[in-house]
């Protein structure tokens, strides 16, 4: 009898070992994969803003500072007002920076 009490709670111990390193592997498993699905998300961020690199400061600047009139209710009521432009199709806009950068290199 003592002997059976004895190999039980080796049994205990060993599989309260084996359960306590089952439990430490996954958890690190969960953190590298965790860890290593921010590094892509991380990266695919950065990848986001190369754009800016390879379009020309001065487009953007030129685009950033230019102006758009929207047209106001004001002078749609008083008569005799010039009517107001309408803005540039996004297109145009995309046209004009591409052919900017062309030009540059």
């Amino acid at each position: 009898m003592l002997r059976a009490n004895d190999s039980v709670s080796r049994l205990r111990l060993v599989i309260l070992v084996l359960l306590i390193v089952e439990g430490v592997l996954v958890c690190l498993g969960a953190v590298g994969y965790a860890g290593w699905l921010l590094s892509r998300v991380a990266r695919h961020r950065a990848a986001l803003y190369t754009v800016f690199l390879t379009v020309p400061n001065n487009c953007l600047r030129m685009l950033g500072s230019k102006s758009i009139s929207l047209g106001d209710e004001e002078d749609e009521e008083e008569e005799g007002a010039r009517p107001t432009p309408r803005p540039r199709p996004l297109a145009a806009t995309l046209e004009q920076l591409l052919l900017c950068s062309c030009q540059r290199s």
